[in-house]
């Protein structure tokens, strides 16, 4: 893809490509909807040669999984996951910044280092993300286990407007996850390891402590925490060998110290227990050090770090989502979002003939070689192989002109009699009890509505358990499709009935049971939209009424009805908003005019008052501060003329 010709994928354009990994390429797009919405995305899809690669797939399809649960401030959000066009692909949220590892490279380079305010504050934000992570549970309440297990300078986000975000879930490790990761195996930056994972041992939340231990190091010292070849990083974390930060930075406060020394404990039991008791140590070495770290401070300094890359990098920003024109603004619907061909299990011979005849009138040429040997295939004498299921591709648009048989349209694999190695047909027509029993109960939670709750006694638990006992159970596996779509059905309901809250809580439980369910993603989606919608109608209506109350002069009265409460309630929606930002500079700008006419008919007292209400708008006012230092320099010299009075 060039610069000049934005693709068309599913219901996002890509407009360029902006990253490509080891197992993934990173698109910028965006997507449109309803009155001429527009979002800015990215899109992450797996390396086409990597798509037929199993263990490749598996890794891609876990860090949906993972991120269908995580909702937090400081963890990049996942908007959308499927497969189209052959290829897997996860949609999130465009971050318009720098990685950690930049920030500190040019920080080095321009000799413009990262404060101990700043820091401190990056390192909370780690802390408070991996904190939700680890202590996420499931749907019974039981902890999963999640480990980042990779928290490098490349993995930690920082936006222009001063949001932290961790992201790259993707060799996460979740206890209950389909992809399971061998001891002795391994993974991340090396430089950025425990001793525990350098080791290859088994490593549980501590690990990712450790790392944020290194990052802290690394952004107070200025240095790499280790250094030398791979193999001499390696050996050295293993022995958590590593110059003390103190000795590198002189006057290095107490408690930086003692956070980074509890963090980086080589033994385990002696390390923080948790994210949570490390966030809460430096927010209390924040507040001893008098700090007031803030995202608007950050940002401040990324702009001004970055000021030769920012215009140009948001100039073309703007530019690749211009060049995008879709047809119609309105949403796609999930349908049409679809691959023109899905794949359909054909079960036995006398199924598949009568369902494939409306399909072969549409694409005989196409199939009839195709079906032929395959039915050849399942059907030939003699062999005793395993029978597995034919993948016929059907287009998806052909539908059953019978109703009869359109409501008979859903596919379960079954095995013919006489199929597979050693099993009689005795033995086939006689299924396991508990199989069954299991089956059963699922089925009768699953009418009751008893869809993931109470524990232990529900439909979702029901199918667990019988998959627990035959892992390839088809009836179990479609089941738990079943609750999955149940509370797809719940969302909808909820949307129309505008409770998007209540909506979302169904497709985030629903995406539990079952991450790649297309419809939840759809929803998920939608109402995030909705959500942005309200948002910036919102926005609008605080800033018309602040613009309103400037132009009658009420810039900070009466209380909650004024232009500096209404542009305040802006920034807490959206921190970075432009137009907030421009109208608390007029408000200054106001309150400059008046305390300069107070000064000139010289009511100094009132210049004053107008003064410092200004500088409690925007501090940095330089009108404003000129102004103080001139009317307090005429309010001495008054005082001075009524001195000399006095003693004269």
């Amino acid at each position: 893809m060039t610069a000049s010709e934005p693709t068309k994928f599913g219901k996002y354009w890509l407009t360029d490509r902006i990253a490509v990994g080891g197992m993934a390429e990173l698109y910028r797009g965006k997507i449109s909807g309803d009155e001429g919405f527009e979002k800015a995305v990215a899109v992450k899809k797996i390396l086409p040669h990597l798509a037929a690669e199993k263990d490749a797939v598996n890794y891609f399809i876990d860090e949906a999984r993972l991120a269908a649960l995580l909702q937090h401030p400081n963890i990049a959000q996942i908007y959308d996951f499927g497969r189209l066009e052959d290829a897997y692909f996860i949609a999130m949220e465009y971050l318009f910044g720098k990685d950690l590892k930049s920030v500190l490279h040019l920080a080095e380079e321009r000799n413009l280092p990262l404060s101990l305010e700043n820091a401190l504050h990056i390192t909370s934000r780690i802390c408070s993300g991996l904190d939700y992570a680890h202590n996420m549970k499931d749907l019974q309440g039981d902890l999963l286990n999640i480990i980042h297990r990779d928290v490098s300078p490349q993995n930690i986000f920082i936006t222009y407007d001063g949001q932290v975000k961790i992201i790259d879930f993707g060799i996460a490790k979740a206890a209950s996850r389909i992809t399971s990761t061998r001891s002795g195996v391994i993974k991340g930056k090396v430089a950025y390891m425990s001793p525990e994972q350098a080791e290859g041992l088994e490593v549980d939340h501590r690990a990712d402590i450790f790392s944020v231990g290194i990052l802290l190091y690394e952004m107070v010292t200025g240095r790499f925490m280790y250094d030398g070849d791979a193999m001499e990083i390696l050996s050295r974390a293993r022995d958590a060998d590593f110059t003390r930060p103190e000795r590198i930075v002189r006057d290095l406060p107490e408690c930086v110290i003692l956070s980074l020394d509890t963090a980086l404990a080589k033994d385990t039991r002696t390390r923080y227990s948790s994210c949570g008791e490390m966030l809460s140590d430096l927010e209390d070495c924040i507040y001893h050090l008098n700090f007031r770290p803030s995202d608007q401070k950050l940002a401040q300094y990324m702009k001004a770090l970055f000021e030769n890359e920012f215009e140009s990098e948001e100039a073309s920003m703007t530019r690749a989502l211009r060049r995008v024109m879709p047809t119609d603004a309105a949403l796609e619907t999930a349908a049409a979002d679809r691959p023109g061909y899905q794949e359909t299990m054909v079960l036995d011979t006398e199924t598949a003939t009568r369902r494939s005849r409306r399909w072969l009138g549409i694409a005989l040429c196409l199939l009839i070689l195709v079906a032929g040997g395959a039915f050849w295939f399942l059907n030939r004498p003699g062999d005793g192989n395993q029978d597995g299921p034919v993948v016929v591709h059907v287009p998806i648009d052909a539908k059953p002109d019978n109703p009869e048989d359109q409501a008979r349209s859903t596919v379960v694999k079954t095995i013919p009699p006489g199929a597979g190695k050693g099993t009689s047909d005795a033995d086939r027509r006689a299924p396991d009890p508990q199989i069954a029993a299991g089956l059963k109960a699922a089925e009768q939670h699953l009418q009751a509505w008893n869809l993931t709750s109470p524990s232990g006694r529900n439909a979702y638990d029901a199918y667990r358990k019988v998959l627990k006992i035959d892992p390839g159970n088809a009836q179990a596996r479609k089941g738990i499709k079943k609750v999955a779509e149940r509370y797809a059905d719940l969302a909808d309901k909820e949307i129309k009935r505008g409770n998007r809250d209540k909506a979302m809580g169904f497709i985030k439980t629903g995406l539990g049971v079952d991450a790649a369910n297309r419809r939840l993603w759809a929803l998920r989606e939608k109402i995030n939209l909705q959500n942005e919608q309200v948002r910036q109608k919102k926005i609008q209506g605080l800033l018309v009424k602040a613009n309103e109350r400037i132009a009658s002069l009420r810039l900070t009265k009466p209380p909650r009805d004024n232009a500096l409460y209404f542009f305040r309630e802006v920034q807490k929606i959206d921190p970075g908003n432009t137009e907030a930002k421009k109208g608390l500079r007029k408000i200054a700008d106001r309150y400059a005019t008046l305390a300069e006419k107070e000064m000139n008919r010289f009511r100094y007292d009132d210049a004053r008052r107008f003064i410092d209400t200004g500088l409690r708008v925007d501090p940095r006012h330089e009108k404003l501060l000129m102004l103080k230092t001139e009317v307090n320099k005429r309010l001495d010299q008054r005082v001075m003329r009524s001195l000399k009075n006095i003693f004269n």
